[in-house]
């Protein structure tokens, strides 16, 4: 029975990224030992080719387990939230577990919604994350592709949601246009992250 595929801004996305990283982390490494011992049982000595193919399989292993040592331990989306958050906001595009990078920070986004207004509002379980950095980030990034984008990012639950209330109050449901445009921005969006 083959499982459904994660895809990046769906809960859940953390965990099967870690998940696929640690298992080619482990593969990698496995095949360095093999490649290594190999050599050795074949030629009675670690100078030889099986130890360069060892020595050659560390680089793009230690890539796999930097990238999996980046992804956060904690900050996973609750899906029932998510699902609460869907229901009661339609006309809002709503994305999970994103870890986006700017220039000179990380961060994580438990949600992120996109309203057809190009309104970006984010939230962060960590209450490190530095709002200011973030939005100017999004939008420098968004203003490459000619997005006018309205980036907010929160570390209180609550205030997300008042915030969410505030976008959405008084609006009309987006049009297949206007919901395409907002797939798009995501995309966008989606290039920031791992």
């Amino acid at each position: 029975m083959k499982k459904n595929k994660v895809f990046k801004g769906q809960p859940g996305y953390f965990l099967s990224r870690k998940k696929k990283l640690l298992m080619g982390t482990l593969a990698g490494f496995l095949m360095m030992f093999l490649f290594f011992v190999t050599g050795f049982i074949i030629y009675g000595t670690p100078k030889n080719l099986f130890s360069v193919l060892a020595v050659i399989t560390v680089l793009p292993t230690t890539k796999i387990y930097v990238q999996y040592m980046m992804l956060p331990w904690k900050n996973n989306a609750d899906r029932e939230y998510l699902e609460k958050i869907k229901a009661e906001y339609p006309d809002v595009d709503f994305y999970a577990e994103l870890l986006m990078t700017g220039l000179d920070k990380r961060y994580e986004i438990t949600y992120l919604a996109i309203d057809k207004d190009e309104n970006i509002t984010a939230y962060s379980g960590n209450p490190k994350s530095e709002k200011e950095l973030f939005s100017k980030a999004v939008v420098n990034f968004l203003n490459y592709y000619n997005f006018d984008a309205k980036v907010k990012l929160f570390t209180d639950i609550r205030e997300f949601e008042k915030h969410l209330k505030k976008i959405e109050t008084g609006k009309t449901s987006p049009t297949p246009e206007q919901k395409e445009h907002m797939e798009v921005v995501f995309e966008k969006v989606s290039i920031m992250s791992i």
